[in-house]
């Protein structure tokens, strides 16, 4: 289990935003893709959903 709380994990108001929009679409059946650099959390972002 990942702890979103620990001081490493960085939830700015933006990736707040991308992961809620996120949520939304797979909430209701759409695919999401979240692309970026390799190592930024892309992975866990998901496991958070």
């Amino acid at each position: 289990m990942i702890d979103k709380d620990q001081p490493g994990f960085v939830q700015t108001d933006y990736v707040k935003g991308v992961m809620k929009r996120a949520k939304t679409y797979l909430d209701v059946g759409f695919p999401v893709h979240l692309s970026g650099p390799a190592g930024t959390g892309n992975y866990v972002k998901f496991l958070l959903m």
